[in-house]
């Protein structure tokens, strides 16, 4: 039997109003404000504190030392991260590319067997048509060496695909790494993949902050969460779970709640979607507009042990100190929504790039979003054309998003 449903028109809204409830446009006073302050801290991972820069050389003499990556999850071809369609983006910004633009890059942070970039390369190989004239660089980076570079060289060119395969690299000295082996990619990269990996780093806030500006105008970077704390948190040994089993063991409430605030402040366009499958945090993609500098309102504070069985290799945590005030944010866990920016939603809707339901429903569109203010205001936009999803959500979800089953 079907379900029925009565939509709540209190929170339904057919018309986007860019000044009032856009995101992008609430980081950008955010910003304007924050350059009114006399004196304002931002991140810089070179300003590390001694105690995170033991912990990170420590981690990686460990994970540097094996041969290969024996992850849980060891890499995938496609990881299809928001419902957005990793190849599909891919041909997306290689056609819609400025004509005089003829060089691209894209990075699989993190990339255990390098199969995300292999599939890639293999993708572009058996449709010659989207990336003709085009020089396209591909790269992979994990913290394992490869073990035979004779047979396994760092850089190879396949049929005109350019694929870069780094083992024994440093991920949280991102542009340091990348400097070494010749590549700088300051403001080049144009779409960056990151899986299963930031998680279990030392400093995955100042790795981002590193990787955001290595962006170019209009790059992207598609990733899950991670774990960090502000001033005002529990010490991280009240957080950690050393004896149970394998599962969603940590508060994710909280370290999901921290990364809404990190993306908000950077001031750029983001989307956040969330996420409780196989013990994640919420999956996001994060857009650089243009070529500047971003900067993280925040410092470093220290580090600290944390152990959420299985879930976070570094066993460690960092807590920064904030420099701007909480926005008041509203984050759902509810599956089937979309928090942030609704014109990089659009984007990505338009061209019909998120394809996937998080349930595995079918090659479906996803158009029903949450939209936030900085001042707390939210509106939901749906389209009509949502009968069979909506049959299949829990009562819960539907209550969630506004709708009473009758």
């Amino acid at each position: 039997m079907f379900k029925k449903y009565l939509l709540s028109s209190a929170i339904i809204c057919s018309v986007f109003s860019p000044n009032s409830h856009a995101s992008f446009e609430s980081n950008e006073a955010v910003a304007a404000a924050g350059q009114a302050m006399m004196a304002r801290a931002f991140l810089d991972p070179r300003d590390r504190p001694q105690a995170i820069k033991e912990r990170i050389e420590k981690s990686f003499a460990y994970i540097s030392n094996k041969e290969g990556s024996g992850w849980t999850f060891n890499g995938e071809p496609k990881y299809d991260m928001l419902g957005i369609d990793d190849h599909e983006l891919v041909k997306t910004i290689l056609r819609e590319a400025p004509k005089e633009q003829k060089e691209f890059w894209f990075m699989d942070i993190g990339a255990a067997d390098f199969s995300w970039g292999r599939a890639l390369s293999q993708f572009l190989n058996d449709n010659p048509d989207i990336s003709a004239g085009k020089v396209v660089n591909i790269i992979g980076v994990r913290g394992e060496r490869v073990a035979d570079l004779a047979k396994n060289p760092e850089v190879q060119k396949i049929d005109g695909i350019n694929l870069y395969e780094f083992g024994g690299f440093k991920i949280e000295d991102m542009s340091q790494d990348l400097a070494k082996r010749g590549l700088d990619l300051s403001n080049k990269i144009n779409f960056a993949v990151s899986r299963w990996t930031k998680r279990h780093l030392n400093d995955p806030v100042g790795m981002l902050a590193d990787t955001f500006n290595l962006l170019s105008p209009e790059g992207l970077l598609l990733a899950d969460g991670f774990f960090f704390l502000n001033e005002a948190q529990p010490i991280a040994e009240e957080l950690s779970h050393k004896d149970v089993p394998f599962g969603p063991t940590f508060n994710s409430e909280l370290f999901n709640k921290n990364m809404h605030q990190l993306l908000h402040a950077i001031g750029a366009p983001y989307l956040i979607q969330p996420y409780k499958e196989k013990c994640s945090l919420n999956r996001f993609v994060l857009k650089k507009p243009d070529n500047k500098h971003y900067q993280i309102p925040m410092t470093y504070l220290g580090i600290e042990n944390f152990e959420a069985q299985g879930l976070n290799g570094s066993k460690s945590i960092v807590r920064f100190k904030r420099h701007v005030k909480d926005a008041e944010l509203y984050l759902t866990e509810n599956e089937y929504t979309f928090h942030g920016d609704k014109r990089l939603f659009d984007w990505f809707n338009d061209r019909d790039l998120l394809k996937y339901d998080p349930n595995d429903l079918g090659p479906r569109k996803l158009n029903i979003i949450k939209w936030e203010s900085a001042e707390g205001e939210f509106e939901w936009f749906r389209d009509p054309e949502y009968s069979l999803i909506l049959q299949r959500m829990s009562d819960e979800n539907l209550a969630e998003l506004g709708m009473g089953v009758i």
